[in-house]
């Protein structure tokens, strides 16, 4: 049989549950203390292949059951758990802690838990660690500090400590003697005002003593404190532990000749919820185990029993593959190339190609694979020009964009400055907020589900240094650029045609503010196609709109030709002759403004992008402007109009039009 797994750390959380802790209305130091030991259990819990074994000391209870206790030694210390795996008994169980009525030794509490880690059952902790939670309200004598900090040493055991707010105590004062906690310390020397407690209340000179203690064999041992506000928000995230992936053994294939043995693993991957598959059974009685079973490779899968089994080695070829990796590694770095992979994991999956990476390290060699999409993968979005906007920035307007840019970046401005939002550590709150409910369902059944912690929805919040900086270049935007609300007009119906103005807008707010007499039709307005009699004016404003939005298709359609024609095909240029011809013979019809406004526009994007094959054949379609000899109400000249289609110079931007007459926007 295979030997049993090794326990990973070993972990002793000290707790004060004395009366001291719960002196105060609403969240004392013991509902923040439980919240805390709660989280620490859930780390160990959800995290993947966690060996962890955590063990709880209580001290402040009123019984006492240690096995170091004696008459009035290690009195009121109770050892709740010995370290062993975390599981949801234990959850439930904390959630439930005895409060006592009785003080107990903080320090007497550390030794018990030291004892705790002596390697129990002939098993090895690969490290050990303390976490003490008190606020030092209760009395303590300091007469085994020496041992409790040459003993920290000796046996390798870290000490953290969760709770007060230790940054009050004065480093200038002498550490070396703490004094008794009998309330005679050299605490009355003190500068300034007294320290405030977690409840409101100054500290007591048993406290303030305390702290000064434990700041020394902090320091002693290079251990850890914080208080709750600095530990909650790292003890609530849940980190699932990174599991290397199976190891896909396969052979690189270079043309037909070169193959080279490798190993591939999965480094990066979306981070899923779970299954429970192998933790949950339907009936509660039932106990999950997993069985592991040894086979041979012939067509019975021969079963071979696990005493049979023996660890084989390999040799052969192995290092003559390191070695040709190694080359071919070497040879895509110093060429500066990637290799274009085709990947197929096996014989019944699709082929995914994708680009070797060469990453050289002082530690290792080896290729990073990057899947890459083919042909019917790739979502071309088109997008139209800037171009024609950005002519008409000024100086100012160009200085208040690049301070939004400025402002919005991630990276601190300061010299040694960390950068916000960095994707390796920011945290999936999906996942936190899924663990923080399946705990709490499993300790309160019946509860209502809460609402995600604050700490989880800090996630997703922007960084405070970019929303003061951001909230100030804002204001200005709003002076800078000034905008408007529209309101979008409503058509009348058929049914209102003879009703008046007031009647329409009184019918219309009793409609949306949820009117019994809604028709079916109310909702199936007609298509509007040409102007009607019955709404005339709503119907040519309607017609307008579409032309308009039709120009910004056409618009459209140019960026996506691309510069000088590269990227253009002649099904897209086909497409926008047809659009040109269908615009300008219902402007005609309609309104000359809205094409003769559009056509500068459309002439300044084809002179940007060079389509000068396009624009040749606008002029053989005469797609050019509008004249006043097709129709009346167009200002434009018939020699304009000509002049329009000749591209003998570059057109000047396109806030400054040629030949459009400021009369035609007055007729629209």
């Amino acid at each position: 049989m295979g030997p049993r797994a090794k326990p990973g750390e070993g972990i002793v959380v000290v707790m004060d549950v004395g009366p001291g802790v719960r002196a105060g209305v609403g969240e004392t130091f013991f509902s923040q203390s439980k919240t805390c030991l709660v989280n620490i259990l859930q780390r160990k819990l959800f995290a993947e292949k966690c060996r962890d074994m955590v063990g709880i000391v209580l001290f402040g209870t009123n019984d006492t059951e240690n096995r170091l206790a004696k008459a009035n030694q290690y009195q009121h210390i109770t050892v709740m758990k010995e370290p062993r795996f975390v599981d949801w008994q234990m959850i439930a169980e904390v959630d439930d802690l005895p409060r006592g009525n009785s003080p107990g030794d903080w320090l007497d509490a550390l030794i018990v838990a030291m004892d705790l880690l002596q390697d129990p059952d002939d098993l090895q902790f690969c490290s050990k660690k303390i976490v003490l939670i008190t606020d030092f309200s209760g009395e303590f004598s300091d007469d085994q500090s020496s041992k409790i900090i040459s003993g920290l040493k000796n046996t390798g055991i870290d000490l953290s400590i969760i709770g007060p707010n230790m940054a009050d105590v004065d480093d200038d004062e002498d550490m070396d003697e703490p004094g008794p906690s009998n309330g005679a310390s050299k605490d009355k020397n003190r500068k300034g005002a007294v320290p405030q407690n977690w409840n409101g209340k100054p500290k007591s000179p048993v406290q303030l003593a305390g702290e000064l203690l434990a700041t020394r064999i902090v320091t002693e041992v290079d251990g850890i404190s914080c208080s709750f506000d600095e530990a909650i928000p790292q003890l609530i995230f849940f980190q699932r532990t990174s599991a290397s992936s199976m190891n896909w053994n396969t052979e690189l294939e270079i043309g037909r000749e070169l193959l080279i043995p490798i190993t591939g693993l999965i480094k990066v991957k979306r981070q899923t919820i779970p299954t429970w598959k192998t933790k949950y059974a339907h009936d509660e009685s039932e106990e999950i185990l997993s069985e592991a079973s040894y086979h041979r490779q012939d067509d019975a899968q021969t079963v071979v029993e696990a005493e049979e089994v023996i660890p084989g080695y390999k040799y052969g070829k192995t290092l003559a593959a390191a070695v040709a990796l190694s080359v071919f590694i070497q040879l895509l770095e110093e060429l500066d190339m990637v290799a274009i992979t085709r990947r197929i994991y096996n014989t019944n999956s699709n082929p995914v190609m994708g680009a070797l990476f060469p990453d050289i390290t002082a530690d290792y060699e080896c290729l990073i694979w990057i899947p890459l999409p083919y042909q019917e993968d790739i979502r071309m979005f088109t997008f139209p020009t800037l171009q024609r906007y950005t002519g008409k920035f000024s100086d100012s307007d160009t200085k208040k964009m690049d301070d939004l840019i400025s402002v919005m970046d991630l990276t601190s401005q300061e010299e040694d400055g960390e950068e916000d939002l960095v994707p390796t550590q920011v945290l999936n709150p999906q996942l936190q907020y899924f663990f923080n409910v399946l705990t709490h369902r499993t300790v309160h059944a019946y509860d209502p589900i809460p609402l995600p912690a604050t700490h989880v929805v800090k996630i997703l919040e922007t960084p405070e240094r970019l929303c003061d900086t951001r909230d100030r270049v804002a204001s200005s935007f709003k002076t800078h650029f000034p905008t408007k609300q529209i309101v979008k007009k409503t058509k009348r119906g058929n049914q209102d045609m003879f009703a008046s103005k007031d009647d329409f807008e009184s019918n219309k707010k009793a409609k949306l503010d949820g009117d019994d007499n809604m028709s079916v039709g109310d909702l199936t307005l007609p298509l509007v196609t040409h102007v009607t009699s019955a709404t005339p004016v709503q119907d040519f404003m309607a017609l307008l709109g579409v032309c308009k939005e039709l120009g910004d298709v056409i618009i459209q359609l140019m960026d996506g030709l691309g510069n000088g024609g590269v990227g253009g095909s002649a099904a897209v240029m086909t497409k926008v002759m047809d659009c040109l011809t269908a615009f300008r013979r219902e402007s005609i019809i309609i309104d000359p403004s809205t094409y003769n406004k559009f056509a500068p526009t459309f002439k300044d994007t084809v002179t940007y992008l060079s389509q000068h094959n396009l624009w040749d054949r606008v002029k053989e379609s005469n797609l050019g402007m509008i004249s006043s000899e097709e129709n009346p109400r167009s200002n434009i000249t018939t020699d304009a109009a000509e002049a329009f289609l000749q591209m003998d110079e570059p057109q000047q931007p396109v806030d400054q039009p040629q030949a459009v007459n400021d009369d035609d926007v007055e007729d629209l």
